[in-house]
């Protein structure tokens, strides 16, 4: 096998192609450093990757509410938002949203719960239980929420938390969707009750 010398190399290069052993030679000094800022880019790349996988996995951890045994999880554990920029829910104390309230049973509730996801036609109901409802609220430019609904039948209340599957920040999304979706709820709930 035959070996070339580094300048037989440079001056095998097309010049057209913007390649001469001047310049090669010349920045031969900055290629160390170049490498270094190529590793640096690359390093922070992934860390980007890993950050926004991680935020992506606890946007799915707080969708998951059912344990391993197929038991519900309690209501203020299922209902925490673990990140406030991207969530709401109505357990609490500060900044959280009232819960929604019904009259009757749990199936009436949940009956005007789902007329008023009905009216929705951004949402997608993916869990269907007796107390607890999840529905999945999908933006026009295609980022997904989950809303979680939990029926109390002895408080006549509807507990709920919304939250972004993506990012650390909704920009108040959840917030608005719940307060019109709370508008609507009770709108229902009067012309049902009305009949």
């Amino acid at each position: 096998m035959q070996h070339r010398s580094e300048s037989a190399v440079c001056k095998a290069m097309p010049e057209r192609h913007g390649y001469s052993l001047h310049a090669l030679r010349q920045n031969t000094a900055t290629g160390a450093t170049n490498v270094r800022t190529e590793i640096l880019m690359k390093r922070r790349t992934w860390v980007f990757v890993l950050l926004g996988s991680l935020a992506s996995f606890l946007g799915l951890t707080q969708a998951a509410e059912i344990t391993a045994t197929g038991s519900l999880v309690p209501v203020g554990e299922a209902l925490a938002c673990f990140s406030p920029g991207n969530c709401i829910n109505s357990l609490d104390d500060l900044g959280s949203l009232p819960p929604l309230r019904f009259s009757g049973t749990a199936a009436e509730g949940k009956a005007v719960l789902l007329a008023t996801l009905a009216a929705f036609p951004e949402a997608t109901v993916h869990l269907d239980e007796p107390l607890q409802i999840e529905a999945i609220f999908t933006t026009p430019v295609g980022f997904r929420d989950t809303v979680l609904f939990r029926i109390d039948a002895a408080g006549q209340r509807i507990d709920f938390r919304s939250s972004s599957n993506f990012g650390l920040y909704d920009f108040g999304k959840n917030r608005s969707r719940m307060k019109e979706f709370t508008a609507r709820f009770e709108k229902t709930l009067a012309s049902l009750q009305g009949r």
